[in-house]
């Protein structure tokens, strides 16, 4: 089955969940990282005296912010201190919540409330986001599982010989060439489109900047002690996102290279004097090309560009445009 195609596929979802795995892999090593940092420090028993939800009106846009106070009393200590952020991640929060409070020693005003961790259960601080990488990793597995799912599903209708055939396309390079095996070869890659890259990949570079900009902000605001391991991981976002970014545009200005050039060859050929509007006709026969090299697998017998080929193949949807013969 790889000879026919499959592989590339096979090996397009192992990257897509390869990569959700190191993006998850990579959280939770922050997160140990982190919260081996608060070992250092003293805890005590903090109270959440108060959890509010903010709306505020910035403009046209309202801004919704939600704000946390956390009372603790250090050990040894007759005094109470009181822990505050107006603007943080704390929806979940609500008054009466019991957390732990890392404090310094020499310094109780200097805590960190913190909650035990869903994932690895430590302790992490409540007024960082851990959960965002998480969620940037749901895409690229999302995606790894589709595309497992979809080669398993045309590798068993291939050996259930359950293929249905479709229109031979003319080829003058090979044309005694199976089309019942060649669709077997394109079922991997039957549901491609640059469209679709082209939307995927915008929003993944709009989720993974959103991401770092919100660690970034969140150094610039909180200013904790430790601002590399935000820093870092927002970079890693905002580069993640710009090199899919850069794909995108890429690939954007390759394909619209191709067209402009499939349609000067298309204007140029004498045979396509007979359509009315040569211009139109160029186009649509584009699409149509252009939607089925979507499909073909990189070592293909055909070629997105213009030879009579493709015009003999999809002539049935350009007769319309035709001079009429009276």
């Amino acid at each position: 089955m790889d000879s026919m195609g499959f592989k590339n596929q096979w090996i397009w979802a192992l990257c897509f969940i390869l990569l959700a795995v190191i993006i998850v892999g990579i959280n939770v090593i922050c997160r140990f990282a982190d919260s081996g940092k608060l070992n250092s420090l003293e805890y005590t028993r903090g109270v959440v005296t108060s959890a509010q939800d903010q709306r505020e009106w910035i403009g046209r846009r309202r801004r919704i912010r939600n704000s946390l106070s956390v009372e603790y009393t250090p050990e040894d200590s007759g005094r109470s201190y009181s822990w505050y952020d107006p603007d943080g991640s704390y929806e979940f929060f609500r008054k009466g919540d019991v957390l732990r409070v890392y404090y310094d020693e020499d310094d109780p005003e200097e805590a960190y409330p913190a909650k035990k961790d869903w994932l690895t259960g430590v302790y992490l601080r409540v007024d960082k986001s851990y959960n965002t990488a998480l969620y940037i990793a749901i895409w690229p597995m999302l995606i790894g599982i589709f595309l497992f799912i979809d080669y398993q599903r045309a590798k068993n209708r291939a050996l259930n010989g359950t293929l249905k055939p479709k229109k031979k396309i003319k080829s003058s390079v090979d044309p005694d060439y199976d089309p019942n095996l060649h669709e077997i070869v394109r079922m991997s890659g039957y549901k491609r489109s640059w469209m679709g890259f082209w939307i995927c990949g915008t929003l993944f570079f709009l989720g993974t900047m959103f991401a770092g900009i919100m660690m970034i902000r969140a150094v610039i605001t909180e200013h904790p002690k430790d601002t590399a391991g935000p820093v870092a991981a927002a970079v890693f976002f905002m580069l993640l996102g710009a090199g899919m970014m850069a794909g995108v545009i890429c690939s954007i200005i390759y394909i619209n290279g191709k067209k402009s050039a499939f349609i000067r060859g298309f204007m140029a050929d004498e045979a396509t004097a007979v359509y009315k509007d040569r211009e139109k006709a160029a186009q649509i026969l584009w699409k149509h090309v252009n939607h089925y090299m979507e499909s073909e697998p990189p070592r293909s017998r055909f070629k997105l560009e213009y030879n009579r080929d493709w015009l003999e193949s999809f002539d049935e949807h350009l007769e319309h445009l035709k001079y009429s013969k009276e």
